[in-house]
């Protein structure tokens, strides 16, 4: 916050709380925590990033002039037994050990990822806003299967309780804003999308579609991502073009729900963004058949390397991707997945340079330069509603 009077101003303190950081745990909310840290210290936010990596050096995942700006706090990970619901508790009991630690530094705003921060939004004695982000809030989402549905029944009881006691709860847009209207009514949205950085953004000039095309799939394994659904459209494409198609998957697909097929290549859990992107460019569409989501970072790298992209309407995916780039279909029906993939397929070449620069083009709006800058704004805009409630 700016001191009265003062020519250089201080700058603004935040508390970000995170179970993980990207390249060390690997998922979207972890890649966003390490992305959102390094860019609101580039915004000239003073960070102060709570995570449980033990082994964490600050220059795997920070810039050496973003380090200047951010104080890594090491919190280890209880040691928590497995039973039904022991994520929560293990969330809860670090996030009582991460309250403390807080307690002990002067902030302007806590930004909680996930159930990571719980104690903190809970808190009758808070001394400064407490921002939530569940990001994709797959609990309020349609749940498939017995074990599924428990699972998200489970977790929505303490989501609500946290949306409801938050000061602000983060919405990374489209159909997840209805979700908190609905499960918070009342409580203030900031609503703040997923960044990009700059690197991955390109012109896309000459057309880049090959003659072999191909398909990626970016993400882990797990039954919300759609994998049942590709895989039963998999044979069926190929089928159709025997030799001008091939699918690229990346991510920890098990090897007994992996398609056997010669045209079919799976690269595994990739850490090196630099290899990651090199097989983005060497690929034509990505397929994200997801029964719910947030907003998908894959998505995003996708877009900005020049991809179209066919996915399923579900969370913030709309604001990203249109018939303009792609296709939109409905979540959970492999004939959609099917005949939208066949009918990009079969587009011809300039339909698809065209849908290539529309990607690219849409990507750039979601520069990571200009998402931590309206993070901050919004972050400082809740600190003076907090303060003026109190006043």
């Amino acid at each position: 916050m700016e001191s009265t009077g003062s020519i250089h101003p201080e700058p603004f303190r935040i508390a970000l709380v995170t179970d993980g950081l990207f390249p060390l745990s690997i998922g979207g909310m972890q890649k966003h925590s390490a992305k959102l840290a390094a860019h609101l210290a580039e915004a000239g936010a003073r960070v102060f990033l709570f995570h449980p990596h033990r082994d964490l050096l600050p220059e795997q995942v920070f810039t050496e002039q973003q380090q200047k700006a951010i104080h890594c706090i090491y919190v280890p990970w209880p040691a928590v037994p497995s039973f039904p619901g022991h994520y929560l508790f293990r969330n809860y009991q670090y996030s009582r050990a991460v309250d403390r630690i807080i307690r002990e530094h002067k902030v302007d705003a806590v930004y909680v990822q996930g159930f990571s921060g719980w104690k903190s939004v809970c808190s009758a004695q808070k001394t400064t806003p407490v921002v939530l982000n569940l990001h994709g809030m797959e609990m309020f989402q349609p749940l498939r299967g017995i074990r599924n549905r428990m699972n998200g029944l489970m977790l929505r009881i303490p989501a609500r309780k946290l949306m409801r006691r938050a000061d602000a709860v983060v919405s990374l847009g489209g159909k997840l804003s209805d979700i908190i209207r609905k499960e918070a009514p009342g409580r203030n949205i900031i609503e703040l999308p997923v960044g990009i950085d700059d690197q991955w953004l390109e012109k896309v000039e000459g057309d880049k579609t090959s003659t072999v095309r191909t398909i990626l799939f970016v993400g882990r394994y797990e039954w919300r991502k759609g994998l049942d659904l590709l895989n039963q459209v998999i044979p069926e494409v190929l089928d159709v073009f025997p030799e001008q198609l091939r699918f690229s998957f990346i991510g920890d697909i098990p090897q007994e729900h992996r398609v056997k097929h010669p045209q079919v290549h799976y690269y595994g859990p990739l850490r090196d963004e630099q290899k990651i992107r090199t097989i983005y460019h060497s690929s034509d569409i990505l397929v994200c058949p997801s029964y719910s989501e947030g907003m998908p970072t894959v998505i995003l790298e996708a877009m900005a390397s020049g991809l179209p992209v066919l996915a399923t309407n579900v969370g913030a995916v709309s604001l990203l991707v249109s018939s303009a780039n792609g296709r939109l279909i409905e979540p959970g029906s492999a004939s959609s997945l099917k005949a939208s993939l066949l009918e990009l397929l079969q587009s011809n070449t300039n339909q698809l340079h065209a849908m290539q620069i529309a990607s690219a083009k849409k990507a750039a709006e979601f520069s990571w330069e200009k998402v931590a800058r309206l993070s901050l704004q919004r972050l400082q805009e809740a600190n003076r509603l907090f303060f003026s409630r109190r006043s």
